[in-house]
């Protein structure tokens, strides 16, 4: 297992053209309700590396998507400080 913040998750076979990006701060809109990606998750569970995503509104927090076994490439947060 991988260890680290994660910065970019990107889901897909034909990385990077024909993947879903997801980007922590990133913006997404639903139904007229503004919500950032706050956090991007990855586990194992019975041996499959899963990834769930986080959006933070400005009253909550929730789990979004549950990616499980798919394609993925990811993005750590680096600080070379």
């Amino acid at each position: 297992m991988r260890e680290g913040i994660i910065r970019k998750l990107s889901i897909g076979k034909n990385f990077p053209d024909g993947a879903i990006h997801f980007v922590v701060g990133q913006n997404r809109k639903f139904l007229e309700t503004s919500y950032i990606i706050a956090e991007i998750k990855e586990y194992e569970d019975e041996g499959i590396i899963c990834h769930d995503i986080y959006l933070k509104s400005k009253y909550d927090l929730v789990k979004w998507k549950t990616f499980r076994g798919q394609t993925a490439a990811v993005e750590f947060l680096i600080d070379f400080e």
